[in-house]
């Protein structure tokens, strides 16, 4: 069941975030990383055995930037662009920093 404007409930892509990184497991580790340990066939100049731990790393940052969109839009933030972090030049950003730094307090000398 979808939530109104077309979005899956958080929950769905929780669920299916931590189905993709168990099965990432699997694939990784001993017995299931046998099925993926030969050298051939070369993809992209990398023997097979090194392009796929590759690939399921930037599949995972691909899993993790989409449950962050879906965690915010939970929320109710937008999920990219506008959430006013940036605070422009010599401002440090981050959430609820204002653009003026804060100033410095010398130690008194006695």
């Amino acid at each position: 069941m979808k939530r109104p404007g077309g979005r899956p409930p958080l929950r769905a892509v929780r669920v299916g975030v931590t189905l993709f990184f168990v099965l990432y497991l699997l694939t990784v580790v001993w017995p299931g990383g046998i099925l993926f340990a030969g050298p051939e066939p070369f993809i992209l100049g990398l023997p097979f055995s090194f392009f796929w731990p590759t690939f399921l790393v930037v599949l995972g940052f691909g899993a993790l930037v989409l449950l962050y969109w879906a965690e915010e839009a939970d929320r109710g933030h937008p999920p990219s662009g506008g959430t006013g972090t940036s605070s422009g030049p010599g401002g440090s950003g981050g959430p609820g920093v204002s653009g003026s730094p804060r100033p410095v307090q010398e130690p008194r000398g006695e």
